[in-house]
């Protein structure tokens, strides 16, 4: 009986050494693995074995296979898309398509004009239409609004940081579609990072 308990035990911290506690609950195929976006879980009569991508892919969960992710260019010019592709999903936007100081950024139908068309630097802002992504008074706090202001990229509400899971991080928090309610004017918010959809951007080069 000592010799069974004792085999089970170190099973099972085994098994959590390399899942990281992932659950597959129940459910049997594929599933993204939440703590490293360059591996997967494939779940089987409830037990779960991890898979990794080849070097330079990482998991697609839409599609269930690794994929190529390109490497992001200084200076290139992108729409960055929530919800999907550009048919599907919507396109991060200045509200009232102006450059105004303070205005607000929001989701809206892609349509690729200017006013949508982010550029990477190497200095980590995000800029568009001669202004940069910015927190309000450098205030990360939840539910906190993004707007457009006067680049000042040696600021750290102005530097952003883009992950293996598609999320976009600003001092400690997370660029977050609020309620995950992929609707033209809905605005922009910073959040505590999380794994759900409302927190992952595709970049579509443009």
């Amino acid at each position: 009986m000592l010799i069974i308990l004792t085999t089970t035990v170190l099973f099972l911290s085994l098994n959590l050494g390399v899942n990281g506690g992932f659950s597959c609950g129940g459910t049997d195929g594929l599933f993204a693995n939440p703590f490293n976006a360059k591996s997967y879980f494939q779940c089987k009569s409830g037990i779960a074995t991890l898979g990794h991508c080849e070097e330079g892919t990482v998991w697609n969960q839409d599609k269930e296979f690794c994929h190529w992710k390109p490497a992001k260019k200084d200076k290139q010019r992108y729409l960055i898309v929530a919800g999907g592709d550009t048919q599907t999903g919507k396109c991060l936007d200045i509200a009232g398509g102006g450059s105004e100081l303070h205005a607000r950024i929001q989701l809206f139908r892609c349509h690729g004009k200017e006013n949508q068309q982010f550029q990477l630097n190497k200095d980590s802002s995000l800029r568009v239409m001669g202004k940069c992504l910015d927190i309000p008074d450098s205030n990360a706090r939840d539910h906190q609004s993004i707007q457009l202001f006067t680049c000042r990229p040696e600021q750290q509400n102005q530097q952003y940081l883009f992950d293996q899971q598609d999320r976009i991080h600003v001092m400690g928090k997370c660029l977050d579609v609020p309620n995950g309610n992929i609707v033209n004017s809905n605005p922009l918010q910073l959040f505590r990072c999380h794994n759900q959809l409302s927190q992952r951007f595709t970049l579509i080069p443009v």
